[in-house]
């Protein structure tokens, strides 16, 4: 009865000393936090950050797409049957290869009646030409044969046009789409039958602020980056700069060319396109995110004794994450970036400090 007494009371004691344990780590990480924080309950908690004074690139950024400069879908000039097909789907060709021959059967009968006729009149032209050399026939009739020997040789280069229309060739160089055609398939002129893009150069249009329009320049480097390609920047450049401002944007349109040799990017692709223009040394920046819209334009919070202080700025060039200020904060100012959209001019702050890692 004893032993079973002095289990009973040891149990009490090692649960007591475990609950002083658990209420002193309580206490210690309570003391800690009070420590670290220093929370003020009347006091808006928010996020700060130094002013920084760094060169900052004056650039363009905006969304583009990629666009082949040679593009086309072949289509037949005259109706026809194919005949046969002489081309595979997503195969480089040459400018000038044969791609679809048409049944040219009425074709060449035009073209031999053609010739015919022209035999015909060539030999009634050189009769009369003996003949009015000899003084046997009139000038009138010497002229009539040779209009109707400019007609019938003309006759003749429009069936020979006519029979080169059945033979459909690659208007230059480049890459075949997909077949959508068979052979026995009738096609009426204007058909597309298919496409065909030089994937060998691409450009870029983009839209530049005017206010940028003096510092565009031909041949300025441009960069272009796109999800099919995440790792990589391609490097291209300006190439055309439109002489005339959009008076409805306030743009103007500037193209850029990239070499494609390797024909890794396809027309359509779309991503982001940068260009410097020009670098602003000793900027003063700040995070775009503290920024504040206003009707007037955009304001920031300073740090000042503990309390939110207001102030109108005005912003210039973007670049990774930090904006320029051109006007209305210094260098030794401490910017709020965090919580400032729920603050009032003056209001009581209290900083987070954030643990480092």
């Amino acid at each position: 009865m004893r032993n079973l007494f002095q289990m009973r009371h040891s149990r009490r004691v090692i649960a007591v000393l475990a609950l002083l344990i658990i209420i002193f780590l309580l206490y210690q990480t309570m003391r800690k936090t009070s420590k670290k924080t220093d929370f003020n309950p009347m006091a808006n908690i928010v996020q700060v950050s130094d002013v920084l004074v760094q060169d900052m690139p004056v650039q363009i950024n905006t969304l583009a797409q990629l666009l082949a400069i040679d593009a086309a879908d072949i289509s037949s000039e005259i109706n026809g049957t194919i005949e046969s097909i002489h081309f595979e789907e997503g195969h480089a060709v040459q400018q000038g290869d044969l791609l679809i021959k048409l049944n040219d059967a009425t074709q060449t009968a035009l073209l031999e009646q053609a010739q015919a006729q022209q035999d015909l009149t060539e030999i009634d032209y050189e009769r009369l030409k003996n003949l009015y050399a000899r003084g046997a026939t009139p000038k009138q009739e010497l002229d009539r044969a040779e209009a109707d020997l400019k007609v019938a040789q003309a006759n003749t280069s429009l069936a020979k046009a006519e029979l080169d229309k059945t033979n459909i060739v690659a208007p230059f160089t480049g890459r075949l789409g997909e077949r959508n055609i068979s052979i026995g398939q009738y096609v009426s002129s204007g058909d597309k039958l298919l496409t065909i893009v030089d994937k060998t150069i691409i450009k870029i249009q983009y839209a530049v602020p005017q206010q940028y329009l003096a510092q565009v320049e031909l041949g300025a480097p441009v960069s272009f980056i796109t999800s099919a390609f995440p790792t990589e920047a391609f490097t291209g450049q300006v190439d055309f700069i439109s002489p005339s401002v959009d008076a409805s944007t306030r743009t103007l349109l500037a193209e850029a060319i990239f070499n494609n040799a390797d024909e890794r990017l396809s027309p359509g692709l779309s991503g982001q396109i940068t260009q410097v223009l020009s670098i602003i040394e000793d900027a003063i920046s700040i995070p775009e995110e503290a920024l504040v819209p206003t009707i007037t334009g955009y304001e920031v919070y300073e740090v000042l004794d503990g309390h939110a202080n207001s102030k109108a700025v005005k912003i210039g060039s973007r670049s990774g994450g930090m904006v320029h200020i051109t006007d209305g904060i210094g260098a030794d100012d401490i910017i709020i970036t965090q919580g400032q959209h729920n603050l009032r001019d003056g209001a009581a702050i209290e900083i987070l400090q954030l643990e480092q890692e």
